[in-house]
């Protein structure tokens, strides 16, 4: 499966280098450093496909893709390190990694790391298991939903749980979350919906089980995260920049 979701991953990296990233004519002043001449920086991330793929031949997908070509011109030579997101948070904090490949901006998470503007929209949705559907707008109380352990998912979601409307189940494999739904563990999942389609494309017979409810439950903007104890105010601020000058910077809203 790794296999996989690498030779996937890499496919859309290369569809989003040829249409996603505009032509740049790069003037001769502004080349970037040589490659012996890079920074490395060191961010945790675990597996989150089409951004984040780990495989034989190295990390694969999107948001690689786009570090590897944003990086070099401020200096930077992306190096990663698989971690649960929650764990990476964690290490982010006390200066175990330099920041995170990839995450949402929250006024807790601003007291130890600095971001870049949003780089991905990241549109999250509740699976449930075929011929289980309900319209989640009228009957969300007393679900038990699985999520990810230590992401967040907006204030909506957040006030579900306040209410004790709903029972979170935390898991800290997020490509076992459709899997666990589909044995029937909890009532729903909430995961990211590229995630989940990459997931189920690779594995036909769970995409048979589930099937997602509409609308949308909230949209992620993602974002480059640096540790503020690593310089990372001036990378976010070097690399926010850039992204201003590339026309790169994304709008989220559902």
């Amino acid at each position: 499966m790794a296999k996989g979701l690498g030779f996937l991953c890499a496919m859309l990296a290369a569809l989003l280098a040829a249409s996603a990233l505009p032509a740049q004519t790069r003037p001769a002043e502004s080349r970037p450093p040589e490659a012996n001449q890079l920074e490395s920086v060191v961010l945790g991330m675990g597996a989150f496909p089409p951004y984040l793929v780990y495989g034989e031949a190295g990390p694969t997908g999107l948001a690689v893709s786009l570090a590897a070509d944003l990086f070099p011109e401020i200096g930077l030579r992306l190096v990663l390190r698989d971690m649960p997101f929650a764990r990476a948070l964690q290490e982010a904090r006390s200066g175990g990694v330099e920041g995170l490949l990839l995450a949402s901006r929250l006024p807790e998470r601003e007291a130890y790391l600095a971001f870049t503007p949003p780089v991905f929209c990241e549109y999250r949705d509740l699976f449930v298991r075929r011929g289980e559907e309900f319209d989640w707008r009228q009957t969300i109380a007393g679900k038990t939903i699985g999520v990810g352990q230590g992401l967040n998912y907006g204030p909506m979601f957040q006030s579900w749980i306040d209410a004790r409307l709903i029972t979170p189940v935390s898991l800290s494999n997020m490509s076992q979350l459709l899997e666990v739904l589909a044995r029937g563990r909890f009532d729903a999942a909430l995961i990211s919906r590229s995630e989940a389609d990459v997931l189920l494309a690779l594995q036909p017979e769970l995409a048979r089980l589930v099937l997602p409810l509409e609308p949308h439950i909230t949209v992620a903007p993602l974002s480059f995260a640096f540790a503020r104890a690593h310089d990372g105010a001036a990378r976010a601020e070097k690399l926010t920049a850039l992204l201003r000058r590339r026309g790169m910077i994304k709008e989220c809203n559902l």
